[in-house]
């Protein structure tokens, strides 16, 4: 068991991972997957459907402090770290974050204004939280800490593969308000996730380690034989897909809109409100107690990339600690979005775009983008923005769609900048989030303006000027 806790406690900090925002897609009406971010944008077409074997993806990986540049360097013609600045770069939490979706089928009708929409999508959601002091401990050394306490209790992580099955529905109320709303069904696959109430850390006068713990590492959904490293065949492939089917949650998007006047279109819409039970071969592990170490010095020697020996830390760390293990079912939380936005015409086919988004899972983070967007006929838009996100303020980003007969193409990406820094090199790479999606969808017939939730033919507006 005191084998499994070190394999698990290292994955979860090997596996750096938070809920991927959406900036630049929020305001494309006809797209369906903009209604992931906003239940109530507008249809263009009567019907849109996308297919398994035509890709449609989204990715972002995302860390809320500083660049892979800050702590990376050349030395030599090789590419070296200095650890030592990042003491300086670390707040007192900094969550590493990663999300990644893939559309297996998607499903819109449009009419007489009315919209429903189904679809069938399998994500990964995490988010690594790792304490300031963690850092300061092994880059700095021990001293700092001498008859002072050093508080790590906010080690976290909570990372989950899943299955979304989704209907929704979205209607005009009247000239002025439009609603809309998502329920999903949700299947676990995996969940790794961490509920740590204590974890403490002092120094001695003889510089010996006194540590506190009260915490629990749970791991759902993956048959217990393959968390002890055992080989896995197709079997164990389909008793994890068995075991989803009594990891469900439910999950629920809300959306309005209100068209204030002519050209100002404002939206609000809170998404990903929801849990997951992962009754299928849950596996908790427990660590409880408090000790003093003598000579392990294991952060320091990992950073120094010299050997860790996983066995004797098992041996000399756990045995001081009270552990335990269990099999009962436990509950996670989604990573909630929500986003205001403002859509301002200035002539019939161009806006200028403004949103406001904030996420949370213990804690809050907001972002703010301001935008461009420009139609060209039914055929090709495209919208660029820039966002304040993550402590950068420049994140440039650019979405289009293009319609070649009933295909309709789309890519978004919410910081160029981070694209454009391809393929990586950890000394040159500063920016400190990426974010992407593609794909391709049918799309077929037209939509008046009468059937589109209430949105006025904007034309008439500008006749004759």
């Amino acid at each position: 068991m005191k084998k499994t806790l070190v394999s698990i406690l290292f994955l979860a900090l090997g596996m750096q991972a938070f809920a991927q925002r959406e900036m630049t897609m929020y305001h494309f009406d006809g797209l369906y997957q903009a209604t992931y971010v906003n239940p109530v944008a507008r249809p263009v077409y009567k019907a849109s459907i996308g297919l398994p074997f035509f890709p449609s993806f989204q990715f972002g990986v995302a860390h809320g402090r500083y660049g892979m540049s800050d702590v990376f360097r050349k030395q030599e013609g090789s590419t070296v770290p200095d650890y030592h600045k990042l003491p300086s770069l670390v707040g007192n939490r900094n969550p590493i974050l990663s999300n990644f979706s893939y559309d297996l089928l998607s499903v819109q009708a449009n009419r007489l204004n009315h919209s429903i929409t189904f679809h069938v999508r399998t994500k990964y959601d995490g988010i690594f939280t790792y304490p300031g002091d963690l850092v300061k401990i092994a880059v700095e050394g021990n001293a700092q800490f001498e008859n002072e306490e050093a508080d790590l209790s906010g080690l976290s992580v909570n990372q989950s593969v899943y299955q979304e099955i989704a209907l929704g529905y979205a209607r005009g109320i009247n000239e002025k308000w439009r609603v809309g709303g998502r329920v999903k069904v949700l299947f676990g696959l995996a969940n790794v996730s961490t509920d740590i109430d204590e974890l403490a850390y002092s120094v001695d006068e003889n510089y010996g380690w006194n540590g506190r713990v009260d915490g629990r590492v749970n791991v759902g959904g993956v048959p217990g034989y393959l968390i002890q490293n055992e080989d896995a065949d197709e079997s164990d492939i389909d008793a994890m897909v068995k075991n989803a089917l009594s990891n469900w949650g439910l999950g629920l998007d809300l959306g309005v809109g209100y068209q204030f006047n002519d050209r100002l279109d404002l939206s609000a819409s809170l998404v990903d409100l929801g849990f997951i039970r992962w009754r299928g071969a849950p596996q908790n592990y427990s660590l409880k107690g408090e000790a003093i170490v003598e000579g392990v010095d294991m952060l320091g020697t990992f950073l120094r990339d010299e050997e860790v020996d996983t066995e004797e830390m098992a041996d000399s760390l756990l045995g001081l600690f009270d552990t335990a293990s269990s099999q009962n079912a436990y509950t996670t939380a989604l990573h909630y979005n929500l986003y205001i936005g403002g859509k301002y015409k200035i002539t019939p086919r161009s806006s200028v775009t403004g949103l406001l988004n904030v996420t949370g899972y213990k804690g809050l983070r907001s972002a703010f983008s301001l935008g461009f967007h420009h139609e060209l006929g039914r055929v090709f838009q495209f919208t660029i923005t820039n966002t304040s996100q993550y402590g950068q303020l420049i994140n440039p980003g650019f979405g289009f769609t293009f319609k070649p007969g009933p295909f309709q193409i789309f890519m978004m990406a919410d910081n160029l900048k981070g694209l454009t820094q391809l393929p990586l090199d950890p000394t040159t790479f500063s920016t400190n989030n990426v974010n992407f999606r593609f794909g391709i969808n049918l799309v077929f017939g037209k939509l008046y303006s009468e059937d589109m939730l209430v949105c006025p033919d904007m034309t008439k507006q500008f006749q004759g000027h």
